[in-house]
């Protein structure tokens, strides 16, 4: 019984070294298939990683090369603009010159008194902007089309008549009479509009 029990147990142990030995084969194995899939994620780890320099070395690249154009673009729109608004200020100059009017005025007086049915000829020429009042003949010549207003202010001299008249192209605008009677000098005002 003892022989019969030691070889059992030798038996049982042999199956149980084979065993371990089997056991050993697929650890190591094992281990080994996991080391081999370390390395490859090792080598993909450093792939990955030379492939992320390069890509952040493009990117930065790309952001200083898109940067630097639009700090072009933009110096360019600027300038352009600038361009653009001094040409504008300028056509914009040229036409408030052509389109504005010029000032058109004259005030004059008289030198001494008129006689009966006469040009009154204003000498006493205190503005003549647009040169239109000529001194010479009492005659104003518009030299741009537009609305004028003509006021003459007169007084008239104790018991004389007046017959003072606003003509224009020889058809008369308005016309007063008006007698100095007594002490007294009247003065009044005559208006007319000429387009």
């Amino acid at each position: 019984m003892l022989l019969e029990r030691v070889l059992r147990n030798e038996l049982a142990m042999e199956q149980t070294l084979k065993d371990i030995k089997e056991t050993d084969t697929k650890i190591v194995g094992s281990l080994k298939k996991l080391h081999d899939e370390n390395n490859k994620c090792n080598i993909a780890i450093e792939a990955m990683e030379r492939k992320q320099i390069v890509m952040e070395a493009k990117l930065d690249y790309s952001i200083k090369i898109a940067l630097t154009n639009v700090s072009e673009s933009l110096t360019n729109i600027l300038t352009e603009s600038g361009r653009s608004i001094k040409d504008m200020e300028g056509r914009f100059a040229l036409i408030k010159g052509i389109v504005q009017p010029p000032t058109i005025q004259f005030r004059a007086q008289l030198a001494s008194g008129v006689t009966v049915k006469t040009v009154a000829v204003f000498t006493q020429v205190e503005v003549n902007e647009g040169e239109g009042y000529d001194k010479g003949t009492g005659k104003f010549t518009a030299s741009v089309a537009g609305l004028y207003i003509f006021a003459v202010h007169y007084c008239s001299q104790v018991d004389e008549w007046l017959y003072p008249e606003i003509v224009h192209n020889d058809k008369t605008l308005q016309r007063l009479v008006q007698y100095g009677a007594g002490r007294a000098t009247p003065c009044t005002s005559l208006q007319a509009f000429v387009i």
